[in-house]
């Protein structure tokens, strides 16, 4: 499940909100980048950051958590609980 951090209105970045994510035992992670940021295409077609900042944006704001279909919904609840925890808490 893909969240979009509004890291603007946030003391913290995504790393250090994925970090806490970890330390409560939620697992997570970066699954979107730009294309042009990947090595074949900044090589081949001579891309870089800030070619496309839109993809940037998203990039720089998105976390994958863990949620599917095996977990409780009392997995889901902690996993709610733990996001809003660290959002309010920064």
């Amino acid at each position: 499940y893909a969240i979009l951090l509004k890291t603007e209105k946030l003391k913290i970045d995504r790393d250090t909100f994925i970090d806490k994510l970890i330390k409560n035992n939620i697992g997570s992670g970066v699954h979107f980048n730009p294309v042009h940021l990947h090595p074949y295409y900044k090589n081949k077609y001579k891309f870089k950051k800030d070619d496309f900042p839109n993809a940037e944006f998203v990039w720089e704001r998105t976390v994958s958590l863990t949620l599917g279909a095996n977990l409780t919904d009392k997995e889901i609840k902690s996993v709610i609980l733990t996001v809003k925890k660290i959002l309010e808490g920064q």
